[in-house]
């Protein structure tokens, strides 16, 4: 571990992970979407008109710096004219296979190595993406076993959806309410706290991988 280093953020888009045009992955997603929503609409029209409604929203939620809860997206944005209790239900579900219909994600090569040794060295990781989607990143590390290495987020939204995983939440040094002093206090505090015996959300959850680091590592 390098001193001067201590954190280490990483952008999931297209950076740490990218999209594989798997058509199976992609027809089977397509499918599963109409199937759900019980359409009657042909593949190409319905399709179509998601895009173009998706485009318009992503439009939308740049200028204005907000993005909508699932249930919004899809009740309000992407499909108002059907049933939105059904809908709203299933929207977890939608955005899952609209994201998949794009084509499978995974990691790059040597990523979840490079992930895990970073995690075996000391450092604190934290993860910066925009989806909208719930549960595509905790499934991702989930699936990758990469879950217990990530302990810190420069997203609010990402921290609430995920305030079971993750241990602190480090987005007001990027929305100015904090500064990053202010913030170093408040995580020391946390890591006093976590030395006299409070658990990790790690622990909570039973990982038990660690990572022992000793003093001559740093001086």
């Amino acid at each position: 571990m390098t001193a001067n280093i201590q954190t280490i953020f990483f952008d999931v888009g297209n950076t740490l992970r990218i999209v594989l045009p798997d058509q199976e992955f992609i027809d089977r997603a397509e499918a599963g979407l109409m199937e759900l929503i019980g359409t009657t609409e042909s593949h190409d029209a319905l399709f179509a008109k998601l895009e173009e409604r998706w485009k318009a929203y992503r439009k939308q939620s740049k200028t204005t710096l907000l993005d909508a809860s699932e249930g919004e997206l899809w009740t309000q944005y992407m499909l108002p004219e059907y049933d939105p209790n059904m809908i709203f239900a299933n929207a977890p579900k939608l955005t899952r296979l609209w994201r998949d219909h794009d084509g499978r994600r995974v990691a790059r090569p040597d990523a979840v190595a490079t992930i895990k040794e970073l995690h075996r060295r000391g450092y604190t990781l934290g993860i910066i993406a925009n989806t909208v989607t719930e549960t595509e990143i905790p499934d991702w590390m989930a699936a990758d076993g990469v879950a217990q290495c990530f302990k810190t987020t420069g997203n609010h939204e990402s921290f609430q959806l995920m305030k079971d995983n993750i241990d602190f939440d480090a987005s007001p040094a990027l929305t100015g309410e904090k500064t990053i002093d202010q913030l170093a206090e408040e995580l020391y505090a946390m890591l006093m706290d976590t030395a006299d015996g409070q658990e990790t959300k790690a622990e909570i959850l039973g990982y038990t991988e660690t990572a022992v680091m000793r003093a001559c590592n740093y001086v």
